[in-house]
């Protein structure tokens, strides 16, 4: 604690710390002025280090998604969308899951993958015709698409399977999302042109990559 008078002011004492998140690498000052003198500096410190901690974290995982978000506008200029379903094709996926597997890998960070299924497909496609059948997958990417934040990613995996990727993302976070997603797809069943509805019944598995234990 730094304690500063003369004889024109009255006595301030100057606290600061500096952190750095470990798995980020991002890094906080935070300071703090106080009146007077004689203030407990190394309690205070504990307080900080825990706040400056804090903020390190959470610009550090701002910043990361910030240049994921500028990444994803970049391959949707240069193309790669699944011109079907308007989302990002199996091909993109694999490529950008590949650059997030390498950087996860570096800094510990968390992927999560999720894959939704929609239930009875080839009856949909049968009792209603390829054309709705490929509405229905579009409007689950849309769903899934309006639901993730602009950093996630959600592609066309194959057949009437739908991917998404969670940056940044812990299982339990994860599962949250992927819940919130099939939700709405219950919710907002497919209306045909003929003005029948149809219900959505999805199935979904996730995975996680990246973090210090993943041998990948």
């Amino acid at each position: 604690v730094l304690t500063a008078c003369d004889r024109a002011a009255p006595c301030e004492s100057y606290i600061a710390v500096q952190s750095r998140a470990g798995a980020h690498g991002g890094r906080a000052i935070v300071g703090v002025v106080l009146p007077g003198a004689g203030w407990d500096g190394d309690a205070l410190r504990v307080l900080l280090r825990g706040l400056a901690r804090r903020v390190a974290e959470e610009s550090a995982t701002r910043s990361m998604q910030d240049a994921l978000v500028a990444e994803i506008g970049v391959l949707r200029e240069l193309g790669g969308l699944d011109p079907l379903l308007g989302v990002w094709s199996r091909g993109t996926l694999e490529r950008f899951l590949k650059m997030l597997a390498s950087r996860c890998a570096r800094s510990g960070e968390l992927l999560a993958v999720a894959v939704i299924n929609v239930v009875g497909m080839k009856h949909i496609n049968e009792q209603y015709g390829h054309l709705e059948g490929d509405a229905l997958l579009r409007h689950v990417a849309m769903v899934a698409d309006y639901v993730v934040r602009g950093s996630d990613m959600v592609a066309r995996y194959q057949g009437d399977d739908i991917a998404i990727a969670f940056v940044g993302t812990s299982a339990e976070q994860a599962a949250e999302v992927l819940t919130r997603v099939r939700t709405a797809l219950t919710r907002q069943p497919l209306s045909t042109d003929d003005g029948e509805r149809i219900n959505i019944r999805t199935t979904a598995g996730l995975t996680m990559f990246g973090g210090r234990d993943d041998s990948v």
